[in-house]
């Protein structure tokens, strides 16, 4: 080589540095635009219970009540310690009050209050927490996918999920899907690297540390265990065909799998106070609690104790889960999954090799695990419990996305050159963005088109998780003294309360009121029905049933759906509240007004 061709060369090489960190830069960005815009714009129904007990992880702290760091059947450590933070940055003498803990939302609301502090305001500062910690670990998995496949087959799966509607928002709420399935996806891919050539144990080290940090976060990511030990026995059988002795390749996996799991139990004991002074109730409050709504229907609470003879399991769930990741992906999603299948089995030009191909596989079936996790358990149900199948499916997509677009230019001459990937697969990912950004700034409310098309008459079964109720709160907000008025409201503490400036009674479950529910009904000026929501379940019936026919005041659609009914009460006829007989002891489910 001559002085001017190594010249040209050295040149060249921080170009090319320079290109990769703006790469790097831009992927951050992408990640992060949808994300830390209007983190205060709406609340979802889960949300404000998180924060009391996540106040109740925080004061049991700075009391050193180590034991009352426990949930019931989610350890929430991550949520808990997410919301900690917020608390230091907010009100960090919380702690040293006397309060004690908080059970009903409007006494700590009240609590707040009485500091001249927001739970929204404090809402917010978790949720930033939450988003910076899950931005982050979206870029580090960026940087592991690109080490195991490189650039062009981690870029775009890794673009593809951070602009995936569905993804988008949980990873900006404050929740444990968000973050526990990142941690899964490092789990995943940490592993993936270290069995390469079981070199690197850092990358073992990485991956089981993740996976306590995800069982620290939910129960469910407990699947992940039996998951890695799959991987590798995998690897041992490989090696074994291979050639290599089996004894020598068991052994190798065995030590690999011990020191994965050492690195598990350090962090889940080093990060759960908890665990620091009572493992055993720890442990068996949690795991007692899961597979008790897993396998008997309902919490301990509920059923006292764990009764094999009453186990049992229900497989009509798979559907609906399956249906309903489907309502929440997009057709570009669909497409690249597609592209993956036709890749796997018409593989005539090579464009998957077989690292390639175990990353399929691999994230194939994690995604699979847990809607039939979920799908065959019994008790509570959300599409939002499988986030990390949509992730999975992501990935997969990506992958065939970019593997389409490299077999079409060992075909086509004029898609050989490297920009023109790019135009294709950026223009791809430009048309989900614009799909994500259209629903801002809830995002879960998108509904791919084609379902739609094919459920003529039904809804997405992802929306109804408290969006939309923050405009019936602003809207009564804008009305005359509006502070001094009282409005009845389902899913009210939190959806409705943050953004109402007067009294809010709770419209509870029920099939008929009783008479201090309707006497609190009568009390208000207004009565807000989450008609999206309430529909369905039918409930409160019979006053659905007679407020058919009635007009209400002002109704609020989002997306071409009927979110929200606003009633005035004075203008309700006498038959409204004669329709509702007592089912309930007197006292039973008595809610105090917020901000009374």
């Amino acid at each position: 080589m001559s002085s001017h061709e190594k010249s040209t060369s050295m040149a060249v090489k921080p170009a090319k540095r320079k290109i990769e960190l703006f790469v790097y830069l831009a992927l951050i960005l992408l990640a992060s635009s949808l994300r830390f815009v209007g983190l205060a714009k709406f609340v979802t129904v889960d949300e404000p219970a998180w924060l009391i007990k996540s106040a109740n992880f925080y004061y049991a702290l700075g009391q050193r009540d180590f034991e009352k760091t426990v949930y019931d059947y989610q350890p929430a450590v991550t949520t808990t310690w997410i919301t900690t933070a917020a608390f230091l940055s907010y009100f960090p003498g919380y702690r040293g009050q006397g309060q004690g803990y908080f059970t009903k939302n409007w006494e700590f609301n009240d609590f707040l209050s009485s500091f001249d502090k927001q739970p929204l305001e404090l809402l917010r500062r978790s949720r930033l927490i939450s988003l910076s910690i899950n931005t982050f670990l979206l870029f580090f998995s960026f940087l592991l996918f690109r080490k195991l496949l490189g650039k062009s087959f981690a870029f775009i799966p890794i673009l593809l999920i951070s602009i995936d509607p569905y993804f988008v928002v949980h990873s900006r709420l404050l929740n444990h899907e968000g973050i526990m399935c990142l941690f899964l996806l490092v789990t995943t891919l940490g592993m993936m690297l270290y069995l390469e050539n079981f070199k690197n144990i850092l990358f073992l080290v990485v991956s089981g540390a993740s996976a306590g940090l995800a069982l620290l976060t939910k129960s469910s990511a407990t699947i992940i265990i039996p998951f890695i030990a799959l991987m590798i026995i995998d690897k041992a059988y490989m090696q074994w065909r291979k050639g290599h002795k089996f004894q020598a390749a068991f052994l190798k996996c065995t030590k690999a799998l011990l020191i994965w799991i050492v690195a598990l139990i350090l962090i889940y004991i080093l990060l759960w106070p908890g665990m620091w002074v009572n493992p055993t109730k720890m442990l068996t409050e949690v795991y007692g609690n899961a597979f008790s709504y897993a396998f008997q229907g309902a919490g301990l609470a509920v059923t006292k104790e764990l009764n094999p003879e009453e186990f049992g399991l229900d497989i009509n769930g798979i559907v609906p889960y399956t249906h309903a990741l489907l309502w929440g992906t997009t057709p570009v999603v669909w497409m690249g999954v597609l592209f993956t299948v036709v890749g796997l089995f018409y593989n005539r030009i090579g464009i998957f090799d077989s690292k390639t191909k175990r990353v399929i596989f691999y994230f194939g079936l994690l995604g699979a695990l847990f809607i039939l996790l979920f799908g065959i358990a019994r008790g509570r149900n959300s599409a939002h419990y499988i986030l990390t199948s949509y992730l999975c499916m992501d990935i997969v997509a990506g992958i065939g996305l970019v593997a389409s677009v490299e077999g079409l230019a060992k075909k086509y001459k004029l898609l050989s050159k490297i920009s023109v990937h790019y135009v294709i697969l950026f223009t791809v990912l430009i048309i989900q963005g614009m799909i994500a950004f259209s629903q801002y700034p809830y995002y879960y409310t998108y509904t791919n088109p084609i379902m739609a098309w094919m459920n003529k008459g039904n809804t997405n079964p992802n929306i109804g998780y408290g969006e939309g109720l923050e405009l019936a709160g602003e809207y009564l907000s804008l009305k005359p003294g509006a502070e001094d008025m009282t409005a009845m409201s389902w899913y009210s503490i939190g959806p409705f309360s943050y953004f109402y400036k007067g009294k809010v009674y709770s419209l509870l479950p029920a099939n008929r009121l009783g008479r201090e529910t309707t006497a609190e009904l009568k009390a208000s000026d207004y009565l807000v029905i989450y008609y999206v929501h309430q529909k369905g379940r039918n409930s409160p019936a019979s006053l659905l049933k007679a407020l058919e026919g009635i007009p209400p005041e002002y109704v609020i659609w989002m997306n071409g759906v009927e979110y929200i009914r606003i009633y005035r009460v004075d203008e309700l006829p006498d038959s409204v509240f004669g329709a509702q007989s007592v089912k309930f002891p007197r006292g039973q489910y008595k809610i105090r007004a917020v901000g009374a």
